[in-house]
């Protein structure tokens, strides 16, 4: 599950403490909302009381109509802070796709909150429009190796390229199915103990099944990045993980090796005569395979010999 709470909770802290304490104005708390300083106080600290309720409706409100600011900016941010919150989603989710040993050689801090297997199998499919993608994680990403090479994948440009390309729609949609539902329940209040629901909610159902299949179905008509989808094709139609274990010590290879003669020159003292006599073995040698016709029989193997 990914807990996008925890990330919230200290870009509001900031927020709401720039707000009040900046180069332009001390206000005490009591002058934003009489008596709810220890409130205010809390959030500035970024502590989250156990009910998981950060903010309240209430103080919310006052805040929103003290700084003349909207709630989903006070909350999610607008602009470039409300799509640096969504690249920060779409960064855990991509990052939980990597191997441990991969992220540590890269220095890349662990997912603080992994989603679901579906949502994982889902951006997957969005990943194999690299074709090298493909081949590191399904061939690659756990032999031998792939461990030892110092960058086995470049997966932070991948990932950058995807964002690019898809994050209009992501942020499109992170507007009409998480935002608007946290600021639409049915008896008009606010509830920040429950963002964390309708984000996965919307990772499980609207992202998973709608989204990354129609970026998948527009990357797929582009001439290079449908390449990517058909090394998958391939990998799926030829590659086989699960074969059993053989006990052969020798490869049965149902081929017919021909005879091979062995020519021993002895040391000769003269070393013209001894060049003279290794180009005659030479020459003869040639001259036998020469007179063979494809295809070659037994019998041609005993013309060699």
């Amino acid at each position: 599950m990914i807990d996008l709470q925890k990330h919230l909770t200290h870009t509001i802290a900031s927020r709401l403490r720039d707000l009040r304490k900046n180069e332009h104005s001390n206000l005490p708390p009591d002058l934003i909302a009489n008596g709810q300083k220890a409130a205010i106080l809390r959030i500035e600290k970024g502590e989250v009381p156990q009910s998981g309720n950060f903010i309240s409706d209430t103080l919310l409100d006052t805040y929103s109509n003290y700084f003349s600011l909207s709630k989903v900016s006070l909350i999610f941010g607008e602009g470039i802070d409300l799509e640096k919150l969504v690249t920060f989603l779409f960064s855990e989710l991509s990052s939980s796709l990597m191997p441990s040993d991969l992220r540590e050689r890269l220095r890349i801090k662990p997912p603080k909150s992994t989603p679901s297997q579906k949502v994982k199998d889902s951006l997957l499919t969005l990943y194999y429009t690299f074709a090298d993608f493909g081949r590191w994680y399904d061939l690659r990403k756990e032999t031998p190796q792939s461990q030892i090479e110092e960058n086995p994948i470049d997966f932070l440009t991948m990932s950058t390229i995807l964002w690019q390309l898809c994050k209009e729609r992501f942020l499109a949609s992170f507007n009409e199915k998480v935002i608007y539902s946290v600021f639409n329940e049915q008896d008009d209040k606010f509830y920040y103990n429950r963002i964390n629901k309708k984000v996965n909610d919307w990772l499980n159902h609207d992202f998973s099944e709608l989204i990354i299949p129609e970026c998948v179905k527009k990357l797929k008509k582009n001439s290079i990045f449908k390449i990517g989808y058909m090394v998958k094709a391939l990998i799926d139609e030829f590659l086989v993980s699960d074969l059993p274990e053989s006990y052969l010590t020798n490869i049965p290879l149902d081929v017919y090796f021909p005879p091979t003669k062995h020519y021993r020159i002895e040391p000769i003292a003269d070393k013209e005569k001894q060049e003279k006599q290794v180009k005659d073995i030479a020459d003869k040698w040639v001259d036998s395979l020469s007179k063979i016709k494809a295809p070659v029989y037994e019998k041609d193997f005993k013309k060699i010999e």
